[in-house]
């Protein structure tokens, strides 16, 4: 690797200890090395054919010694990204340079080292000269077997085809992974194990190895036990003297990592009270389907539907009863569906339903009118029968928008429409229902006098360390004081502010007033830490990061008493961009945390690479956590996860004492909630934490 002329891995992990010396046999031609390029050690049949000492390899780049051709370095550089990600580099033809500059023809193989656990710590190469005389066949010989017990020792499952696809080599992970004994195996087809949906999948991958190409892909075998396995599978050719004589393979086990990308995506994309799909895979389908529909020219239809009433079940029975009713308003929704219909559950009792494609227009209000007549029929929870009725709008693309905002405004716009006429049936949108959107212009328009009025004020809700029962900060929470319709909570206007750009004002707005607050708390000797809410919208201006250094100066706080909260949806829309600003935040000293997580998309790799430093746990898993094992197991999980990448951990939507007593047990570090406080106006807040020291 030329570490002036080529860029370099960019992993630089901790070396551990050989657990072996090379061989001193001159027979073997070995070089170990970093994964930097450093030269570990070198034997005796190395230093022998090339013509360094091993004082003069020991401890320096291979770049220094010249020891590649220079028109090989490029390939170099991508073997060496190839085993970086744990693949061997089957024995192949090349060229080295010996220390007088000639160069010699060699065959050589690569492999990683791994330590005890699995991260590539080394590489080891391991050369034959070209076969020119006995000697150098006998050194060959030698090579090969020692190349052979790499071959055997290897942790993951490594094995030989013929041309014929017959079983003809394992090693002992092959017969650990598969259950086997190798010679059980001998002759068998390479598809004797893979499960049957698989088979076919995998035959064109083996035939197109056989063609010279090599093969990587996922697949599933039973093994001799009966367990199904998950694999991540290579397939190379077995090149001799330009002949392809079999194929090699490398298999390693993927099944628990399927399963945890399986939790993740049940996590991000599936609401867990229901199982219905939410709001966030409806966001990924939606644009799906308009693809497929305008390259098909083909309709299609987005049901927007709301309970009627519901909120009294919530209201006189309890979130649980409401709950129930949620969970068999899904299950008769869906018992009208075709196939060809899927149901998102957004919010509350706020449902969408995608049927796509739609043959004809009709069939849109005929499973429209099926769903709102199987509401009719009364709900019953414990001794008690319910009416809830469900309230149905309809968008059909392309008559109504061919754009996705557009076809959920106008779903919504008739879904309003059904609501002010009486309720309990369904609408098609048409142009006269769209004069509702001038309500909407109106509340822009006392938007926009709320920012120039100062109409807002900060709500803060204390934080407390579940460790030593103390306030630690507060979360500063906006509300819009209107001079007509009173106080309104961020979630009827914020939405309304992201999309027409008035977000980038209020946030500017409320960061100002949190830090002047906080300023204001450590001059008081009170927990000064605040935290604020950023937008998504916001998160990806250029001048975000501007603005949030400009405000910290300007109220004279530190930096660490400021942390930006950033939705775990928000972060994921371009990955790249987000971990550029949180690391310049980070690196300023601001602290970052993902709310609501557990809500959104977020893989482990995502969640590997953000430099946050708080995970929020989301309150729909925290409200129902004294009676449910899922949510339980779900929050040890998350808290797990984040204790394994150095995360603390944030419970949001504590409600009862013994969510703090549980969380506490879990091991999550803070919590915030109407149990310890609800978001209140600065002066009953100081108020609180002077008169009403909170304890549990």
């Amino acid at each position: 690797m030329n570490r002036k002329k080529k860029r370099r891995t960019g992993y630089r992990k901790k070396q551990g200890a050989l657990l072996h010396p090379l061989p001193r046999n001159e027979a073997d031609v070995i070089l170990f090395m970093d994964i930097e390029g450093k030269v570990i050690q070198a034997n005796r049949g190395f230093t022998d054919l090339f013509g360094w000492k091993e004082a003069e390899l020991t401890g320096r780049f291979l770049d220094d010694l010249d020891f590649i051709p220079e028109s090989l370095q490029e390939e170099f550089v991508l073997d060496v990204e190839q085993l970086l990600s744990g693949k061997m580099i089957p024995l192949k033809q090349t060229k080295r340079s010996r220390k007088d500059g000639q160069l010699i023809d060699v065959s050589v193989a690569f492999t990683p080292v791994r330590n005890e656990r699995q991260e590539i710590m080394a590489f080891v190469s391991i050369f034959r000269e070209a076969p020119e005389n006995l000697q150098t066949k006998k050194r060959l010989k030698e090579s090969e077997q020692r190349y052979k017990s790499l071959f055997d020792y290897n942790p993951h499952a490594v094995y030989t085809f013929d041309l014929e696809g017959k079983f003809t080599s394992g090693n002992k992970a092959f017969e650990q992974l598969t259950g086997y004994p190798v010679q059980h195996m001998l002759q068998t087809s390479f598809v004797f194990s893979v499960v049957p949906e698989d088979r076919e999948r995998v035959t064109v991958h083996f035939n197109k190895a056989l063609k010279g190409k090599t093969q990587e892909y996922e697949a599933d075998i039973i093994d001799r036990s009966g367990q199904r396995k998950n694999l991540h599978i290579v397939n190379s050719p077995i090149v001799v003297d330009d002949e392809i004589v079999g194929i090699y393979g490398i298999a390693t086990n993927i099944t628990d990592r399927k399963k945890d990308e399986e939790k993740l995506e049940r996590l991000a994309f599936y609401d867990q009270t229901t199982g219905a799909a939410n709001r966030h895979l409806f966001s990924r389908d939606i644009k799906t389907v308009l693809g497929e529909a305008k390259e098909n020219q083909s309709g299609f239809a987005l049901l927007h539907l709301n309970g009627d009433r519901f909120k009294y079940v919530n209201e006189a029975l309890g979130m649980e009863a409401g709950d129930v009713v949620l969970k068999s308003m899904t299950a008769r929704i869906r018992s009208c569906l075709p196939v060809h219909g899927t149901l998102y559950r957004l919010d509350g009792n706020d449902f969408y339903i995608i049927l796509h494609p739609l043959p004809v227009l009709e069939e849109a209000g005929e499973i429209a009118e099926k769903i709102v007549e199987a509401f009719r029929r009364p709900w019953k929870v414990n001794s008690h029968e319910l009416i809830v009725t469900a309230s149905i709008g309809i968008a059909l693309y392309p008559q109504n928008g061919e754009v996705e905002e557009l076809l959920v405004k106008r779903s919504g716009q008739a879904l309003d429409h059904v609501k002010s006429e009486g309720k309990n049936m369904y609408q098609f949108f048409d142009e006269s229902i769209g004069s509702c959107s001038d309500t909407i212009l109106e509340f822009e328009m006392d938007l926009q006098h709320a920012i120039e009025r100062n109409e807002f004020q900060l709500f803060y809700q204390p934080k407390i360390d579940l460790h030593t029962e103390r306030v630690i900060g507060a979360e500063a929470l906006i509300r819009w004081n209107h001079p007509e319709k009173g106080m309104i909570s961020p979630d009827q206007f914020i939405p309304l502010a992201e999309q027409n750009g008035q977000i980038y004002e209020i946030t500017k707005w409320v960061l100002k007033e949190a830090c002047r607050q906080s300023r204001e708390w450590t001059e008081q000797n009170l927990p000064s830490h605040v935290s604020v809410n950023i937008s998504s919208h916001h998160l990806y201006r250029k001048d975000l990061v501007s603005t949030i250094l400009q405000t910290i100066a300007e109220s004279g706080i530190q930096t660490n008493q400021l942390e930006v909260e950033i939705t775990e949806n928000g972060l994921v829309q371009n990955v790249d961009v987000a971990i550029e600003t949180i690391s310049i935040l980070k690196k300023m000293g601001v602290r970052v945390s993902i709310d609501d997580f557990g809500t959104g998309f977020s893989s482990l790799s995502h969640l590997k690479v953000l430099p946050v430093d708080i995970l929020k746990i989301d309150r729909s898993f925290i409200r129902e956590l004294p009676t449910s094992g899922k949510d339980q197991m779900i929050v040890r999980s998350i808290i797990q996860l984040a204790n394994a990448v150095g995360l603390s951990v944030v419970a949001e939507g504590v409600e009862e004492k013994e969510h703090l007593l549980i969380l506490k047990e879990l091991g999550c570090q803070i919590a915030q909630g109407f149990f310890i406080s609800k978001p209140v106006p600065n002066e009953e807040y100081v108020k609180w934490l002077s008169q009403s020291p909170f304890t549990f």
